[in-house]
């Protein structure tokens, strides 16, 4: 064992090995091998049971044919009650495609066709402003740049003289 020092113990372990938590509460160390334990034994009580069972069984052979025609059943049973709830979701799962399907088309599609409207008179009024507007606002700036380059050209010439 490891003498006291009265330095501080490394890794937050305590001497007597409890560990201390993030609330400054001494906890054991060992608390998982606990649980391990108690697992491993409920696990071996399990397998215990099952071989027992299985020991009965097969010394009394009409239990076990009975046991099985009741397994059989209720296995029948159930599947046949999951078919059941699958075709009842199938069938709810159908209807709410068609729903979809319908809200779609008649939400979707007048919302397509107010976009295309609205693109087409975008592009038509691009194209107006460009031909009507944007092409003379650029040639008449360009043919005043060109005379004012001629006017300085031609001010420059009488000014060397």
């Amino acid at each position: 064992m490891a003498t006291n020092t009265g330095a501080p113990p490394l890794n937050n372990q305590q001497s007597d090995g409890a560990q201390q938590s993030d609330a400054g509460v001494a906890t054991p160390a060992h608390g998982g091998r606990r649980a391990v334990v108690i697992g491993i034994l409920m696990a071996a009580v399990f397998i215990a049971i099952l071989a027992g069972i299985v020991y009965l069984l097969l010394n009394n052979p009409s239990l076990a044919a009975n046991i099985r025609d009741i397994v059989i059943i209720i296995t029948a049973l159930v599947l046949a009650v999951m078919s059941i709830a699958t075709s009842l979701l199938l069938i709810i799962l159908l209807y709410r495609l068609q729903a979809l399907t319908q809200l779609l088309r008649s939400e979707l599609v007048p919302i397509l066709m107010d976009t295309q409207k609205a693109v087409r008179t975008v592009y038509g009024t691009t194209v107006f402003v460009s031909r009507n507007i944007a092409q003379p606002t650029i040639k008449a700036a360009g043919f005043a740049a060109g005379i004012q380059q001629m006017a300085r050209a031609i001010g420059r010439k009488f000014k060397a003289k």
